[in-house]
């Protein structure tokens, strides 16, 4: 399981500290999906950068099956989350020079994977007819898309998405939350960050920050 510790963040801003974080506490467990609401600012992105081993706390620890990932070293921690972690940004973070295809594989660069199952993923999510588009020539929820099948790629037993549904039209948005519950009930465990409250009712459990 995945379980934040009481943990705080506090960033500083044209000299005055906004806590965004205080002592904040969740587990997210295998077979579970898992919503997080609140508002813009609230620290939604925040959680689950820290979640993920990518922001280190002020206070509290992030455990991800029984490992303190803050106590790992910067590059032991790093390796952990490539094979523990699936991240979608809401800023997608592809690479601008790849093709859709080669964007989905960049995490194969570290395992073996086939380039059969970026296919299948890429087919999934109706991207078969963009795989050698890259990410300047694609609308931004087929850039979402691209994303969330990279995160897949690897088949992590964690997922921390972003505002995964956020450009999305009903159908797709539908499509890959179907897909995540699927996930979910297979044995992953899948936090995701929405505003979208109507979309967080796919959601085994949600909580407000």
């Amino acid at each position: 399981m995945l379980v934040i510790d009481k943990v705080s963040k506090t960033f500083l801003k044209n000299k005055e500290r906004i806590t965004v974080l205080d002592h904040t506490s969740h587990v997210l467990q295998k077979g579970q999906l898992i919503a997080i609401q609140g508002p813009s600012g609230c620290g939604k992105t925040t959680l689950l950068l820290i979640a993920g081993g990518l922001l280190h706390p002020d206070n509290g620890n992030v455990f991800i099956d029984g490992q303190n990932l803050y106590e790992l070293p910067f590059e032991q921690r790093a390796d952990y989350r490539a094979r523990k972690i699936g991240f979608v940004f809401q800023q997608y973070h592809l690479v601008p020079y790849l093709s859709v295809i080669e964007n989905i594989l960049v995490p194969s660069l570290m395992s073996q994977v086939s380039r059969e199952k970026a296919l299948q993923l890429a087919e999934h999510f109706g991207l078969g007819h963009r795989l050698y588009h890259k990410p300047g020539e694609l609308s931004t929820g087929e850039k979402q898309r691209t994303a969330l099948a990279r995160a897949l790629l690897l088949n992590p037993p964690y997922l921390l998405a972003d505002e995964i549904t956020g450009n999305l039209d009903h159908k797709n948005a539908e499509h890959v939350v179907a897909y995540l519950k699927e996930y979910a009930a297979k044995g992953g465990a899948v936090l995701w960050v929405t505003h979208d409250r109507q979309a967080a009712h796919y959601a085994d459990n949600s909580f407000l920050l």
